[in-house]
């Protein structure tokens, strides 16, 4: 399973941490770093590739980079994306894309309302006809395009995808729904992306499989994450279990919040601060082994005026309204006071995951949970 890091650009700076994320990737036993990135967005791309340039000269084999077309956030802002500028830009940057997705054409309606089955399958039509003429148009070979399933649409348009000859499927569970929806929708795509006894007959990618529970149930080809980035900047870590005196990752992490602003002080076992001696120890160790350290954070008190230095930050979360602001300061750099640092921390997990996890086939008992829909 090939695990891709995304992520909004602007939440992540690749071009300052890019080098110490492949250094936590490469302590994994991995020797690619799996970037996300999107064509939306030409500047972030870019950004990754000159970065990557930069520490090891234009060696594509130190990272892979998987190309998300952006449709849906371009149809949300009532625009479309031109075909062929999707082409162009893939073209003129083929040696440094290891997989593209196929241009959707979304079937929902701009208003809100759900899009008619007729409406869908138009829109299945046309993705399909944008997926011959993207394979045939383009550099990229037929077997590093992927077509995307959607969690609404019809799974009579399995058998089309595959009549084609498409080997690389990606299966889109959809944001906003519970994890049991999301589970039983996989279990659904399961019967036709794998054989009888569960093994896959083609390659399938999870899109925003944020949870190991989704990454280790099912035999995927890849997926891409948030979590690591997004529990970063919840002030959140994620740190391994301990089965036999082995960290494991095959299970889900625990969470823990670590900033002083965090409102999970709130709920016992969930902060740093309110954890037991013995769990504190566990996660100083894990904190230590990978070289972070946790900072200094001071706060005070100041006029609504106040002027802050280089060093400051307002704390969002002390009350608004007041005649006073509180100050967040900067002593030293760590996991209490910045957010890219516990990234970075969270991305260790998803590259241990990867590394360790071989999930070959779907078990046949998880087939058809409850609920559905």
């Amino acid at each position: 399973m090939r695990i891709y890091l995304a992520g909004n650009p602007s939440m992540y700076d690749y071009q300052e941490d890019y080098d110490r994320l492949y250094g936590l990737a490469k302590s994994a036993g991995l020797y690619h770093l799996k970037v996300l990135a999107s064509f939306v967005d030409p500047k972030h791309f870019d950004s990754v590739v000159d970065r990557r340039n930069e520490l090891f000269g234009s060696f594509s084999e130190k990272q892979e980079i998987f190309l998300d077309s952006g449709a849906f956030s371009v149809w949300k802002s009532g625009k479309d994306i031109d075909i062929e500028a999707y082409r162009d830009f893939i073209d003129e940057r083929i040696k440094d894309i290891k997989v593209a997705v196929n241009l959707d054409v979304i079937p929902s309606n701009r208003d809100g309302s759900r899009a008619t089955r007729k409406q869908m399958d138009i829109a299945f039509e046309k993705g399909l006809e944008n997926f011959k003429y993207l394979s045939e148009n383009t550099k990229l070979p037929k077997d590093r395009w992927i077509h995307v399933f959607h969690k609404n649409d019809d799974y009579k348009y399995f058998e089309r995808i595959l009549a084609l000859g498409i080997t690389y499927i990606g299966l889109a569970p959809g944001q906003g729904t519970s994890l049991t929806q999301r589970l039983a929708f996989l279990d659904k795509c399961m019967d036709y992306v794998t054989d009888s006894k569960g093994y896959p007959i083609v390659k399938f990618h999870g899109f925003a499989v944020t949870g190991t529970k989704e990454m280790l149930t099912y035999p995927w080809y890849s997926v891409d994450s948030t979590s690591w980035v997004l529990l970063g900047a919840y002030g959140k870590i994620m740190i391994p279990k301990i089965i036999n005196g082995k960290y494991n990752y095959t299970e889900r992490p625990y969470t823990v919040a670590i900033t002083r602003r965090s409102n999970a002080k709130q709920s016992k076992g969930q902060h740093y601060e309110n954890l037991t001696v013995t769990q504190r120890e566990l996660v100083d160790r894990y904190v230590e082994e990978l070289g972070f350290k946790y900072g200094v954070t001071e706060f005070k008190i100041v006029d609504r005026d106040y002027k802050l230095k280089s060093n400051e930050r307002w704390d969002a979360a002390y009350p608004d309204g007041l005649s006073k602001r509180r100050v967040e300061i900067i002593v030293e750099k760590g996991l209490l006071n910045e957010y890219k640092l516990r990234a970075q921390l969270n991305a260790k997990f998803m590259f241990e995951v990867e590394a360790r996890n071989k999930i070959e086939y779907f078990e046949q008992k998880h087939k058809y949970r409850k609920l559905f829909i």
